[in-house]
């Protein structure tokens, strides 16, 4: 394998693996809501929400577009579009199928910052379509635009809410990713492709415990637990796996995510 292509393989993981997100955290998009959404809009998209959790996706879209024509400015709606492509996206068996509804994210993520760029999760779905994008670049070079995005957009994200618990997750397993490609992967990304930012596992563990102290939610314990074992604190994560076992359900992957950390316990027992 030459070295570029083992290099375009990491990348895949990194933005692949964060393109994943709102696909096993469909809870995280519930009541949150900008100034200018009525009240009656507000219960309408809490329904809309529900139906999410639910996995009701193609309803879920249905619903979004029925209120999109009665309220076609809305950047509430629209980032849950973005989301909900997402979602139908990671859903997909066939490949093209994925493709086109990242694509289809992607597009309602723009249209949302157009709408409103000061919308903390306008911004955090532009980054989250930018992960799932990525999973299917042609080159290393569009893997490489696209990660830079996830930071990018997730931290503009966090500018504008600091307490946005999801954007601390997707930035710190950004960092954990990217820190883990190698001196020569780095160079060649840096001389061909222009570089990614800094990254580090420092950052990857306080940005999860950033999240943590604002949600007490199994799936932020659980990959703090990972990034732990990354860098050799065993012990460490061992208190995070059990953490995530003792955490109350938050949303429909909860069992998957504890049956993870069970499984990771019982290997660095």
């Amino acid at each position: 394998m030459s070295i570029l292509s083992f290099s375009s393989s990491r990348l895949a993981l990194v933005v692949g693996l964060l393109g994943l997100l709102f696909w096993l955290q469909p809870s995280s998009a519930v009541a949150q809501f900008s100034s200018d959404t009525s009240p009656e809009l507000r219960q309408q998209l809490e329904q809309a929400d529900e139906l999410r959790v639910e996995g009701e996706l193609r309803e879920t879209l249905t619903t979004l577009r029925s209120l999109q024509r009665d309220h076609p400015d809305n950047v509430d709606i629209q980032w849950r579009i973005a989301i909900i492509w997402v979602d139908l996206s990671t859903a997909a068996d066939e490949r093209h199928t994925r493709r086109s509804l990242a694509e289809n994210a992607l597009d309602a993520a723009e249209k949302a910052l157009e709408m409103n760029s000061s919308n903390a999760w306008a911004n955090l779905s532009r980054a989250v379509a930018a992960g799932q994008m990525a999973r299917f670049a042609e080159s290393t070079r569009d893997e490489v635009s696209h990660s830079r995005d996830i930071r990018t957009y997730a931290e503009r994200a966090l500018e504008i809410d600091s307490e946005l618990a999801l954007a601390y997750h997707l930035r710190a397993r950004w960092h954990r990713e990217v820190s883990k490609l190698g001196f020569v992967q780095r160079a060649v990304v840096s001389t061909v492709y222009g570089g990614l930012p800094s990254a580090s596992m420092d950052q990857a563990i306080e940005d999860f415990e950033r999240a943590i102290e604002l949600e007490y939610r199994a799936f932020h314990h659980l990959e703090l637990a990972r990034t732990y074992v990354d860098v050799s604190r065993k012990d460490d994560a061992r208190q995070e796996l059990q953490r995530a076992l003792d955490a109350p359900r938050t949303d429909p992957f909860d069992p998957r995510y504890k049956s993870e950390a069970r499984d990771l316990l019982d290997e660095i027992q």
